[in-house]
């Protein structure tokens, strides 16, 4: 890991319960998965055009 930096959040208390209760919001990407297709669409619609 890369050492904290002025700003940091040192915790959360994110919680998507009342989402899950209001909008019944049942997430199935992992974090992990989404980042990676963000990313992927980042490099194909955003620095495509840059470039």
């Amino acid at each position: 890991m890369r050492p904290r930096r002025p700003g940091d959040q040192l915790t959360t208390h994110a919680d998507i319960g009342k989402a899950r209760q209001v909008l019944n919001y049942d997430p199935r990407t992992t974090a992990e998965a989404g980042l990676s297709r963000e990313v992927e669409w980042y490099r194909t619609h955003v620095v495509r055009k840059i470039s």
